[in-house]
């Protein structure tokens, strides 16, 4: 019962925030208020502490990193770069405040990355 309670005040309250940034589009443009409530929900929802008390996210590494890569693409999308404003760097703002969320994804795909380019060394006899 509780596990459920949490689940709905989670997701009332990322609907809430949603729909008010939303509201205004000199703040947030509305479509990206729409996916960074459905990333922030899947974020909130799947959290589980660790031994050390530490938020972690309970899903795939490869699911963190699409996630935050949708946010990011999002964001640079909605952006008008020819004039950056106070709607930019707000959403800017947000998309800085969700990402450390995904950082055990973003820890596992540099590793990735890494391994494909590294020069394994030859046994020189």
């Amino acid at each position: 019962m509780r596990s459920q309670l949490k689940i709905i005040i989670i997701t009332f309250g990322v609907i809430v925030m949603t729909a008010w940034l939303a509201s205004d589009s000199r703040y947030f443009t509305p479509w990206l208020a729409g996916v960074w409530g459905i990333i922030a929900c899947v974020g909130l929802l799947q959290s589980v502490k660790d031994q050390e008390q530490k938020t972690i996210l309970n899903i795939s590494n490869s699911l963190q990193v699409m996630l935050a890569v949708v946010l990011i693409v999002a964001t640079a999308i909605s952006t008008t770069w020819n004039a950056l404003g106070q709607r930019d760097m707000i959403q800017g703002g947000y998309l800085l405040f969700t990402l450390p969320v995904y950082r055990r994804g973003f820890t596992w795909y540099l590793r990735r990355f890494v391994s494909l380019f590294h020069l394994q060394p030859k046994n020189v006899p």
